[in-house]
């Protein structure tokens, strides 16, 4: 009797960015998406100062840092959820003043130009995705705009994290998938942002605006402290 043949089959790798782990398919890490206040520039003690000067400029009432917390991701959103819409203009055209002699000089964190080299040399394409309006600026004036391929800024779309659009239209600039991407920010923004596209890993840094806790509440799969340490996380996901 002839002898049967067990023949073993395997999907078709129609892209050549997916791996098999085990049975599961896992698409290769191929994008990494950084925030710029708070994760890669320290903009804390600037941002919270300008908007409660511009604020009792405005209002002539003092509002705590608790006040503005909630709505912090934008200085706009900030006086939209204490104060309303009335007077919203020109309370952006005060703050914009006061914050714009200072924000180009804001220092980058400690081992921004190191992490930066390395994500580019490790072959990840890296986009800003910030609500800055001077984003680009900023990156050539510290001389990293080269390790950025694209940035998604506040000018670019309709509506600002953690709305999902600005981390779509990265991806969509960069011409990744969204589980093919890693997002890295400071805020619950930042992280309820990149959920909302679909990107699967989230990496949230304390040195900024939000707390450990806040982050993974809002979506974050790893926490951070320290720059240097999301190298080692990427490592682990490819």
């Amino acid at each position: 009797m002839p002898t049967a043949h067990l023949m073993t089959f395997r999907p078709a790798l129609l892209n050549c960015n997916i791996i098999w782990s085990g049975l599961k398919a896992v698409a290769k890490i191929r994008a990494v998406l950084l925030d710029l206040d708070g994760t890669l520039r320290d903009t804390k003690e600037l941002i919270y100062g300008s908007i409660e000067r511009a604020l009792k400029i405005r209002t002539g009432k003092d509002f705590t840092r608790e006040d503005m917390e909630p709505y912090i991701h934008h200085h706009r959103e900030v006086y939209k959820g204490l104060v309303g819409e009335e007077g919203l203009e020109e309370f952006d055209k005060v703050y914009t003043q006061m914050i714009r002699a200072e924000i180009l000089s804001t220092k980058l964190f400690e081992g921004v130009n190191d992490l930066l080299q390395e994500l580019h040399k490790s072959g990840y394409r890296l986009a800003l995705v910030s609500s800055a309006r001077e984003g680009e600026k900023y990156l050539r004036e510290h001389g990293i705009h080269e390790h950025f391929e694209v940035l998604a800024g506040a000018h670019d779309v309709a509506k600002l994290k953690p709305h999902p659009e600005p981390v779509e239209l990265a991806l969509k600039k960069l011409g990744v998938a969204s589980d093919e991407a890693v997002m890295v920010g400071d805020m619950t923004a930042d992280m309820l942002s990149a959920k909302e596209a679909g990107v699967p890993y989230r990496v949230g840094i304390t040195h900024g605006f939000g707390t450990a806790e806040q982050l993974q509440e809002a979506g974050a799969t790893h926490i951070i402290v320290r720059l240097a340490e999301l190298p080692p996380i990427l490592r682990g996901l490819t």
